[in-house]
């Protein structure tokens, strides 16, 4: 999805929601809600591919703005955090449950009753090394009925860390935003800064740039495979490929110097110089890396004990994952 210059959607005259069911219906995704300087208005953004950002104005009339949840689910948590942040409501979203305001259990909970009906409270300190978050489930013997989620204990200030130092000062704050994905949150950081700069990279630096990206997509396929391993308690599978996935990142230090790729993505270029030499090695390593993940995957897709926990787990339908938003992996 391409960033463009902002401009006043077709047919601006219309209602709010009006406007939004016409944005979709011409192909548009939603990007973003946020609230004006003052709380007088409620943004809300849709962009297409290679098209420019259109965005929709509410009126804050009466301290609320009709809600646009039911036609664009991934509103959501935007909607809740500027009810949160600005005492803005939003006419049928129901319940308008907080976000990121932590006050009593009940304000966020959805109650679930009925015969064996109990719930499981998870966090929102973890043993490990996730973010808090408290999650609470609701279970009748093994199948989970419902789960609520609340995030967002920790605010590290990133963006306003970042405000008023150079495009450098930025990048190292969106990198550090998450380690898993620092390659991909700088490519999207460097890419928005040229297209304001007016630059365009050259053959050279893309390519640098999708190979760091695949770098980065590989470890962290391996984790993602260890995790579900932990997520179903086989041990076995987790530590398999929690060992692949520390080859992965060893091989990103050989690379490039840093195990999770910082510094090498940057304004008009690339920090990925790599001699033929060195080229030929890691080339041998990640054929070695892929037969030995492949050799592990049929391991796991035999064990029964592993299989019978999946099947219907993660499973989103195509227009669900429209709706919600979803992008990258997740999405395609």
């Amino acid at each position: 999805m391409t960033a463009g210059a902002v401009t006043a959607p077709p047919g601006a005259g219309l209602p709010y929601r009006a406007r939004v069911v016409g944005l979709l219906a011409t192909g548009h995704r939603f990007a973003g809600l946020s609230v004006a300087p003052g709380g007088a208005a409620v943004r809300a953004q849709f962009a297409r591919p290679g098209g420019p950002v259109e965005v929709v104005t509410a009126d804050v009339d009466g301290g609320s703005v009709a809600s646009i949840v039911d036609l664009v689910p991934a509103a959501a948590w935007d909607e809740r955090e500027a009810h949160d942040r600005y005492g803005v409501g939003f006419a049928g979203h129901e319940p308008l449950r907080a976000l990121v305001d932590h006050g009593e259990l009940d304000t966020w909970t959805t109650p679930v009753r009925g015969e064996d009906t109990y719930q499981v409270a998870v966090g929102p300190i973890h043993a490990g090394v996730i973010e808090s978050g408290h999650f609470r489930f609701h279970l009748v013997g093994d199948r989970i009925l419902h789960l609520d989620a609340r995030l967002f204990y920790k605010h590290r200030g990133l963006e306003r860390a970042a405000e008023g130092g150079p495009l450098s000062w930025g990048l190292a704050h969106v990198e550090r935003a998450c380690a898993g994905c620092a390659v991909a949150n700088a490519v999207a950081y460097v890419q928005a800064a040229e297209e304001v700069l007016g630059l365009v990279p050259g053959a050279g630096t893309s390519r640098a740039r999708t190979v760091l990206l695949e770098l980065e997509r590989v470890w962290n396929h391996l984790n993602d495979i260890a995790a579900i391993c932990a997520g179903v308690g086989l041990a076995a599978g987790n530590t398999r490929f929690s060992a692949l996935t520390d080859r992965a990142r060893r091989l990103n230090a050989v690379l490039t110097g840093h195990r999770f790729l910082f510094g090498t993505v940057q304004v008009g270029a690339s920090a990925l110089a790599v001699s033929a030499d060195r080229v030929r090695v890691v080339r041998a390593d990640l054929a070695e890396l892929r037969r030995e993940a492949e050799v592990s995957w049929r391991e796991l897709i035999f064990n029964t004990s592993l299989t019978a926990r999946l099947p219907g787990i993660g499973v989103v339908a195509a227009d669900d994952a429209e709706r919600l938003g979803t992008v990258g992996p997740a999405g395609r």
